[in-house]
């Protein structure tokens, strides 16, 4: 029976040491991690899980930084519409979208009436 009880621990211990591994994986797809677990076909990522929409974070304040000055950059001829900013820059769109939206809200930028934006003078 002692063997038993061993290979029983042993079980238990990989499984809490997997879902610990699956908690702590902020690298992979949480629906791709689970079919692993059980042996399913890996597709592409969900686009909806905790590690999908870890983009969607906000982004920080180097990033924003950085943001800002590209933007600068691109505003610096004449006023784009934020789809055209989004192509230009190198950064999620939701980064973008919100540092477009802090600086409407300083009066750094303005919109012009066709909902482009445009560097305040």
């Amino acid at each position: 029976i002692s063997g038993y009880i061993k290979r029983y621990r042993s079980m238990k211990q990989e499984k809490v040491k997997r879902v610990l591994e699956y908690v702590d994986n902020d690298q992979n797809c949480r629906e791709n991690q689970l079919l692993s677990y059980f042996e399913e076909e890996v597709k592409m990522p969900c686009g909806i899980c905790s590690v999908c929409k870890k983009e969607d974070a906000a982004p920080s304040r180097k990033e924003m930084n950085a943001i800002f000055l590209q933007l600068k950059n691109a505003l610096k001829e004449h006023p784009k519409s934020s789809s055209e900013l989004i192509e230009l820059l190198n950064y999620p769109e939701t980064a973008i979208l919100k540092v477009l939206s802090l600086l409407c809200e300083k009066e750094i930028l303005t919109k012009t009436p066709n909902n482009k934006y445009r560097l305040k003078l």
